[in-house]
């Protein structure tokens, strides 16, 4: 599910590449698209969260279309609350540099990094496995982004 026409061609690119059968591409916005067979096992957003001005209805519209005990993967960009919450290694070690570098540099190109979107999935879900790293950026050699990868079940 894209709401890019682009994007989506990226996508069936993808899929011709490969052969993949088993995959539908769905134009439409996750904020508002509803499986037409009902809820699903599984719901992933793939660096999409920072680029959904409505992320909280975007999240709110995963867990809607799990089924109990469906699980919600996410990987994306982020920085830390100034002072973060329970125990969060790298998190915890974010300075202010990279919390106000990060999201100014990304803005430039539309994504909006937010220090809440992964309390929010925390609070949402019930966290199966939370990994978070730094990963290097091909225009910035130098400096290494944080992100995520969360794991949680709708319970």
């Amino acid at each position: 599910v894209d709401r890019s026409p682009s994007m989506l061609a990226i996508a069936q690119a993808r899929l011709d590449r490969c052969r993949w059968t088993n995959v539908e591409l769905v134009h439409a916005d996750a904020v508002t698209y509803r499986p037409p067979d009902g809820p699903v096992d599984l719901v992933t957003l793939s660096y999409a969260l920072t680029m959904i001005p409505q992320w909280h209805a975007a999240i709110e519209n995963a867990w809607s279309m799990l089924k109990p005990g469906g699980c919600l993967g996410v990987v994306d960009f982020y920085t830390s609350r100034p002072q973060p919450a329970g125990a969060m290694p790298l998190s915890a070690r974010q300075s202010r540099f990279p919390r106000s570098f990060w999201p100014a540099w990304f803005r430039r190109g539309g994504v909006f990094i937010s220090p809440d979107h992964l309390p929010r999935l925390q609070e949402r879900f019930c966290q199966v496995q939370l990994v978070e790293r730094r990963a290097n950026l091909p225009y910035l050699p130098v400096l290494r982004v944080p992100y995520y990868a969360f794991l949680g079940s709708k319970c």
